[in-house]
């Protein structure tokens, strides 16, 4: 293979170029994460109810410089997983060959990860690169011993940490390395360790003091994720919940699975040379499998159920993992075939994800996110709003999906009140909400009364007017029943009780 520095290049400028304008042209909808995520971004915390603060800063800057449109957003995932495949790319050169460790790169193209789920730009995206760079920066400082790198992996930890608390199970899985490998363990008798355990713990801090000042919300938001699942009985989940995860992320590297077949050729394997690899295979060993098992054990433990997608940030190093151990004869057939294989799961992924936001509504009735009316609903109530009182939408509350998406695309981006929840809008309140009025907004399923507001709300808001009901077409053109929506008006208290 020629030159496989330049076709790395190629690889992640093109999978980027077409993985923000995939979603750009067949999406017309924001996925309910970003939805999210940009409505978070607007009020900076330390944290908030579901997860760290880290992807929402990233996200609404970027809208932003996009003219608050939802390319920027695409884009901000592609740009965090190309900085992934660099990282990868980068550790891979200092154990493999250049063709090998471009080919350990290209397998990432058969996981959903990197590709058809990338668009929905969250914690779990902005996850990979950070993991991948806390293990390329241990694996220098290990090797090298400059304090540069202790101090970046300290940084990249600890935003890894102000992105998802799953990056816990990488570096306890990379802690464990460092005290069970001789190698590994003579660092502890210098600075770099506790230089990059300063550096993550000085980042991380203020999140932890925002979770002390809020009830540990977004652990709680975690644990009840965890345990939400069905339950098989007290003593099977323990047993069937960890079989479940792993057979899911099985699933998932099946095509990488299928792409290294394509390389196994019926000449011999290269025999792998053995001298001074020791170390490298228990490194690269723990930082592919060690989360992983991690997880099934706290599964297996504690009976958690853990959802497929939970695993995106594990399997960075995969490719690179199989190729170091295999190191099969890269034939020129193999390589052909390798070749066709890699395209045609990168046209698939494609392919599934247009085809979700166009046929497949068609063909089974059911409709995501991406295909949602939320800007007919946001031009609606804010019509509604300013035709009555002559001012912009100051918030709106209610059902987190409706109001989530009219708080983003009203044209005058109201804040939003989640659930009515202060705890999961601390930004506002009941006391601001009837002070500045708004509007509450929630799903309209029978056999509900349209007509009055949801118990749970009506004696907080006894001066809210129910206003007459609306549905809203799907975007697509399949004949999917119409969401229906109903809304309440809470007068501004300058205009008195009544609308």
């Amino acid at each position: 293979m020629r030159n496989p520095t330049a076709l790395f290049w190629v690889f992640v400028s093109l999978r980027g170029i077409v993985w923000t304008l995939v979603p750009t042209v067949s999406q017309p909808n924001g996925p309910l994460d970003v939805i999210e995520l940009l409505n978070w971004g607007r009020h900076p915390q330390w944290g908030y109810w579901k997860h760290p603060p880290l992807s929402a800063w990233i996200a609404e800057p970027f809208v932003q410089i996009a003219g608050e449109r939802l390319w920027g957003a695409y884009l901000a995932s592609q740009i965090a997983i190309c900085a992934c495949l660099w990282a990868v790319w980068r550790f891979a050169r200092g154990l493999l060959e250049p063709t090998d460790a471009l080919l350990g790169v290209l397998m990432l193209e058969g996981i959903l990860y990197y590709n058809y789920m990338s668009p929905q730009f969250n914690a779990g995206v902005l996850q990979l690169p950070l993991w991948a760079f806390t293990v390329l920066f241990l694996w220098r400082a290990l090797n090298y011993g400059r304090m540069h790198s202790w101090l970046l992996c300290g940084v990249t930890a600890g935003l890894g940490l102000l992105t998802r608390y799953d990056m816990v199970f990488l570096l306890v899985s990379l802690l464990a390395f460092m005290l069970l490998n001789a190698q590994a363990r003579k660092h502890f008798a210098k600075p770099g360790p506790y230089v990059a355990l300063a550096v993550a713990t000085f980042t991380f801090a203020p999140h932890v003091i925002w979770l002390s000042r809020n009830d540990f919300t977004t652990i709680s938001y975690a644990l009840a994720r965890a345990t939400s699942g069905r339950s098989t009985g007290p003593f099977l989940d323990h047993i069937v919940h960890p079989l479940i995860f792993a057979f899911g992320q099985a699933l998932v590297l099946a095509p990488v699975f299928i792409m290294m077949g394509m390389l196994v050729s019926r000449t011999l394997l290269r025999k792998a040379e053995v001298a001074h690899r020791g170390f490298a295979r228990e490194f690269l060993l723990t930082a592919t499998l060690g989360p992983f098992l991690a997880y099934l054990v706290i599964s297996a433990i504690a009976g958690f159920s853990l959802t497929t997608r939970w695993g995106m940030p594990l399997w960075s190093f995969v490719g690179v993992f199989i190729l170091y151990h295999l190191r099969p004869a890269l034939t020129d057939a193999a390589l052909r075939r390798f070749r066709y294989v890699f395209l045609g799961f990168a046209a698939i992924w494609v392919i599934t994800f247009v085809g979700e936001h166009t046929f497949v509504p068609a063909l089974t009735g059911r409709v995501t996110s991406g295909l949602f009316p939320g800007h007919a609903i946001a031009d609606y109530v804010t019509a509604q709003w300013v035709k009555r009182y002559g001012t912009p939408l100051p918030i709106v509350g209610g059902d987190s999906r409706l109001a989530e998406n009219v708080s983003f695309y009203s044209p005058d981006r109201p804040d939003v009140y989640l659930d009515l929840d202060p705890k999961r809008s601390p930004w506002t309140n009941d006391e601001e909400f009837k002070q500045r009025g708004g509007i509450i907004i929630w799903i309209w399923r029978a056999p509900t009364d349209g007509t009055a507001l949801p118990h749970r709300w009506r004696t907080r808001f006894p001066g809210a007017s129910v206003q007459p009901g609306a549905s809203f077409a799907w975007q697509t053109a399949a004949a999917v029943p119409p969401l229906q929506i109903a809304w309440a008006l809470v007068p501004p208290a300058s205009f008195g009780s009544s609308p």
